[in-house]
């Protein structure tokens, strides 16, 4: 077997690391979840309070998805409730309080900030000498999105979530969308 030129080696990790790591947005994601709840969710509504309809309508898509994914029974709102600036809580309330839904997430935007974070080609070749160095900048978007036992009337869990580097509506929702459905997985809230 032919060994392959280590500078190679060092070409092919990056381009796989590229290829991989261009296909997700990192997102960060802390929890409060309600011990005393012990039930697993099977039919859950949920409603992205977004007045954009592109990102609206990526949430409350990739998180129905992800759901549907773990075999429960999943819809955004914009299917249910036409798409304007705000939910009333009466429709609401009719979609849910007819026996279809045994949880409701809602997710909110809470804001974007900048980060920045300074690279240097010694990052990545040591044998450089004097490399110069340049920072990034990226924005991070943080939502909150809560989930509600439709039963019980009441907040189970609840989770803020940071994502870096989205370029795209589909690309942050999907990054968010999947450490939810994780966490909540974990949490054995759902299967």
């Amino acid at each position: 077997m032919k060994k392959l030129n280590p500078s190679i080696k060092i070409l092919l990790i990056f381009i796989v690391s590229s290829i991989f790591f261009s296909c997700t947005a990192p997102t960060d994601l802390t929890n409060w979840r309600d011990a005393s709840y012990t039930k697993k969710f099977k039919k859950v509504l949920v409603v992205a309070l977004i007045k954009d309809l592109e990102f609206r309508k990526a949430y409350e898509g990739y998180v129905s998805q992800g759901f549907i994914d773990e075999g429960i029974t999943s819809q955004g709102s914009l299917n249910l409730l036409p798409f304007s600036s705000k939910i009333s809580k009466a429709d609401l309330e009719n979609e849910l309080f007819d026996g279809k839904y045994d949880g409701l997430i809602l997710m909110k935007y809470k804001g974007t900030n900048e980060g920045e974070r300074v690279h240097s080609y010694y990052d990545y070749y040591d044998s450089w000498y004097s490399s110069p160095a340049y920072i990034e900048k990226y924005k991070i978007v943080n939502m909150e999105t809560a989930l509600f036992s439709v039963e019980k009337k009441k907040l189970v869990w609840v989770g803020e979530s940071k994502t870096r580097y989205a370029h795209s509506a589909d690309m942050l929702a999907q990054s968010i969308a999947d450490e939810i459905i994780l966490n909540l997985k974990e949490e054995k809230l759902i299967k």
